[in-house]
């Protein structure tokens, strides 16, 4: 959350009266429709593709981290239950 109003982020870019443009952007935008050029929307859309590949790359990596766990998990049960179907007590883990 922004505490402040300054804390949003405009585009900046001189308008015809030579004022900063206040239009806010969004995104990965680093210019308001008005002033941005080509490189300034492939440069947003290359930054917001990689945002989304890293984060994706990063929910993938913890998922197959987690189905570790889970298998750990389900073996540590299997175990549980077949010593004591065999009667015997299960031993404490660390």
């Amino acid at each position: 959350m922004r505490d402040h109003w300054s804390d949003v982020r405009t585009c900046g870019r001189p308008t015809r009266t030579g004022r900063p443009c206040r239009s806010r952007l969004h995104g990965y935008d680093v210019a308001c429709g008005v002033h941005a050029d080509e490189h300034d929307r492939a440069l947003a859309a290359a930054y917001g593709r990689g945002w989304r590949e890293g984060f994706s790359a990063g929910a993938d990596s913890g998922s197959r981290s987690m189905k570790g766990v889970v298998d750990r998990l389900k073996h540590d049960l299997a175990e549980a239950r077949r010593r004591l179907e065999d009667g015997r007590r299960p031993r404490a883990t660390r």
